[in-house]
């Protein structure tokens, strides 16, 4: 199925890289975040990562973004 999107190259500035994705068997997509520095997952950019999420897969009824703080032990 074709969806229309076309690559985009590295480093253009509106260029959207998801961290990690999972791919559930119960139609959902869950992308992971992840954050190292102060600055948090503003709802627009997660909107944004949930949108293009879904829109590169079909067939996941819904995506779900999570940030993720690793922490050093």
């Amino acid at each position: 199925m074709e969806t229309g999107l076309q690559p985009i190259p590295y480093g253009y500035a509106a260029r959207l890289r998801i961290d990690a994705v999972e791919y559930r068997s119960d139609g959902t997509m869950c992308i992971y975040d992840f954050k190292t520095g102060k600055a948090g997952l503003s709802a627009p950019r997660s909107y944004d990562l949930g949108v293009a999420g879904y829109l590169s897969k079909p067939g996941f009824n819904r995506a779900i973004v999570i940030e993720v703080r690793p922490r050093r032990q």
